[in-house]
């Protein structure tokens, strides 16, 4: 029996409690960077490495490659367990993995799936990794089989979320996905990302502006609260670090960051005395009295589209919560 979780922490616990089969973490954060379809899985593999590799990754593509064969090559004859929870980051990965599951020749006779958005006496329930080993040992037998609707609904969400049009995204939340009862909310929270009309901004961004427009801060408590009031993004600190580098970037910074050098590593951040606060274009931004992309233009990937300014640029209309494509200035 092989089981495959959403992460390290997860994984730990499964293998100091009493379920039975190999415990494998899947590692990505499909969430963050380029996930462009059309490409081999070679192609694939070497643009995600490039995008994940750090000095402590220095053999990312050497990792991704043996996570991938363990997972096409997942052992026909026995069961494979899938352990995701409800939040963003998991969902994603979740689709990723059941479309790889679709898609391969040796799928498993058994694929079965743990999969909540709650647990009793744990509130709030933010993600697996909260519960003990004894609490996912009450989660196995509940397991159930992943029927042929998930592995449909997967494969044609995992699509959409790798297209260049997110508008595809917002036809799947509109069609049916009962099968993952998670989904379209997760898919909502991926598009509430993309920049909004009013300031050029997406919900995350808008939110930190709006916390340190109230004074300087730390990471450690920002981030806090962050996953404290928007749990169901799953966003580790090293994502949301990411999100405040962008925005104390660029010609016209927003947020302004003391204590840190460039090449710091994230504990040092963490726990040490970085200070954050907002610049006046910060605050001249979060008024929507100036647009962030046209004063430090973007370039990001949000799933499958790569926001660039003039040539693809997607917006989020306040108004009518719909993506929109904004002619070149």
């Amino acid at each position: 029996m092989l089981h495959i979780t959403n992460g390290d922490s997860i994984a730990g616990s499964l293998m100091n409690s009493s379920v039975p089969g190999t415990k494998m973490a899947f590692r990505e954060d499909l969430t963050s960077g380029p996930t462009p379809s059309g490409l081999s899985t070679d192609d694939w593999l070497r643009l995600r490495a490039d995008f994940l590799v750090s000095p402590n990754e220095p053999d990312c593509l050497q990792s991704l490659t043996e996570q991938q064969t363990t997972l096409e090559c997942a052992p026909r004859n026995q069961e494979t367990v899938l352990w995701f929870a409800h939040d963003m980051n998991c969902q994603i990965h979740l689709i990723y993995v059941l479309n790889l599951f679709a898609h391969v020749r040796s799928f498993p006779r058994q694929l079965s799936l743990v999969c909540i958005g709650n647990f009793p006496g744990v509130d709030p329930f933010v993600c697996l990794g909260q519960l003990a080993p004894e609490k996912l040992e009450s989660l196995f037998p509940a397991r159930h089989q992943v029927c042929d609707a998930e592995l449909e609904l997967a494969t044609r969400a995992w699509s959409a979320y790798c297209s260049t049009d997110p508008n595809q995204v917002e036809a799947l939340i509109n069609s049916d996905t009962t099968a993952l009862p998670f989904l379209a909310a997760s898919l909502r929270l991926h598009l509430a990302r993309f920049p909004s009309r009013r300031n050029g901004l997406g919900l995350i961004e808008n939110w930190a502006l709006r916390q340190l427009n109230a004074g300087p801060d730390r990471f450690a408590p920002l981030f806090v609260r962050f996953t404290g009031e928007h749990p169901l993004y799953g966003l580790g600190d090293a994502q949301f670090w990411d999100v405040l580098k962008r925005l104390s970037g660029g010609a016209e910074p927003l947020v302004r960051l003391t204590g840190v050098t460039p090449d710091a590593n994230l504990d040092s951040i963490a726990w040490g005395k970085v200070s954050l606060e907002v610049t006046e274009a910060g605050r001249e931004v979060l008024d929507a009295r100036k647009d962030f992309i046209r004063l430090n233009g973007i370039d990001l990937w949000l799933g499958g589209v790569h926001l660039q300014p003039g040539t693809n640029e997607w917006r989020l209309d306040d108004q009518t919560s719909k993506l929109v494509q904004i002619a070149s200035p």
